[in-house]
């Protein structure tokens, strides 16, 4: 018995070992996940307060709470990654521990997303941000701020990593979302400074932002089971793209982002965000281009692939409503561009908005079919429930 018993525990030991040492590579782990969307203003939806009501947080930014049936629909449209967008403070009590019912409640949809067959991206996002109507972001890229948080930070990443370590590959963890220094400066670290630029500040935020990445991958590593090789997503700072050409610091988030060290090779993912104006169809493609060439240039060669983990247009109702022919141009351009370059394509959020996510249907069925016939191809046959279809004799 004691050899038998000996015997179970080395096969079982070996089991989670192979399943962990089995996990795709972050580069074709990016290249296998598709087109993707955001659930947004969904789990990170906020007001700035501490809040214990589970049912109430998900729906206070008019979001209905999001259903297994939603997530079916948007695999069976054709798209291979859900990018779940979590605020956490709100539900982190004053000794760093997140609310039972809160992690419960995330679990589930993670599960709803891992059970429809696709990727889903797990993040910390309004923890990050701008401040504005009271409302202040506790992660910051500024270097005080780091040693002020870290623990917290810390904290916060190992419950998390925890109560899902046991996920396989299609389970990745996003560190933190659009972290900005304490101007809240946006295109790059110091923008938002009197000058527009101010050295000091922005070696603080570009400093703090690698500290950060480098914190949240070593705490996700030492929990062990599959997270010792779940492939991990870092964003630039405030996840700028670098896109444009008006200022000579626009590509600094992408030069001084630093890919973290780490105990296993390849496992590791680069995030940017981008919101072109196309209100002139031919320069804003040839943003794009000039884009995709310096995420190449400055952070694929650094050791690591990349997603555009949100994209969308930069004034996306007007350009639905009045500009459509050419904002549906360019989302088949983005997307086939993304595609190409191995660069997992994530939109947001608009394609399934409100009321239509309960039904559950397509807010903007034209939009979906193009983003997900962009990456497929056009003969692909894809199901795109509408929302005044619904209900009707086929």
């Amino acid at each position: 018995m004691r050899i038998t018993g000996f015997l179970l525990a080395f096969v079982l030991l070996m089991g989670v070992r192979t399943s962990a040492a089995d996990f795709e590579k972050a580069t074709d782990a990016v290249r296998n996940m598709g087109v993707g969307w955001s659930l947004g203003n969904s789990l990170d939806s906020h007001n700035g307060s501490r809040m214990t009501d589970v049912a109430r947080s998900q729906t206070i930014w008019g979001q209905p709470p999001a259903r297994p049936e939603l997530m079916r629909m948007v695999k069976e449209a054709g798209f291979g990654t859900m990018r779940i967008p979590v605020t956490w403070y709100p539900h982190i009590d004053n000794d760093g521990k997140v609310d039972s019912a809160w992690m419960k409640r995330v679990h589930d949809v993670v599960d709803y997303v891992i059970d429809s067959g696709m990727y889903c991206i797990l993040n910390v996002h309004h923890d990050t941000g701008a401040d504005s109507e009271g409302i202040k972001s506790w992660l910051k890229a500024d270097e005080s701020t780091y040693i002020a948080q870290k623990d917290r930070f810390e904290s916060l990443w190992r419950q998390i990593a925890m109560e899902f370590r046991d996920y396989g590959e299609r389970l990745l963890f996003e560190g933190f979302n659009e972290m900005l220094d304490t101007y809240s400066s946006w295109c790059y670290a110091s923008y938002a400074t009197p000058a527009h630029y101010d050295a000091a500040v922005a070696a603080s935020a570009y400093n703090a932002v690698n500290s950060f990445a480098q914190c949240f991958v070593d705490v996700v590593r030492s929990t062990g089971g599959n997270n010792r090789q779940r492939n991990l997503v870092v964003n630039t700072y405030g996840a700028c793209s670098g896109a444009g050409n008006w200022n000579p610091h626009l590509q600094d988030p992408l030069k001084q982002m630093k890919l973290p060290e780490d105990r296993v090779l390849g496992h590791l993912i680069f995030q940017v965000h981008t919101y072109p104006d196309i209100s002139n169809l031919e320069n804003a493609m040839a943003e794009v281009n000039a884009m995709f060439d310096d995420l190449n240039r400055y952070l694929v060669a650094k050791g690591a692939p990349v997603m555009i983990g949100e994209w969308g247009t930069s004034n996306f109702n007007a350009d639905y409503e009045k500009n459509r022919s050419d904002m549906l141009s360019f989302v088949r351009f983005f997307v086939q561009k993304a595609k190409a370059e191995d660069m997992t394509p994530i939109f947001w959020m608009s394609i399934a908005d409100r009321a239509a996510r309960s039904l559950p249907a397509f807010s903007h069925p034209d939009l979906a079919e193009t983003l997900v016939k962009a990456y497929h191809g056009d003969d692909f046959h894809c199901v795109i429930p509408k929302v005044g279809d619904l209900g009707r004799d086929n």
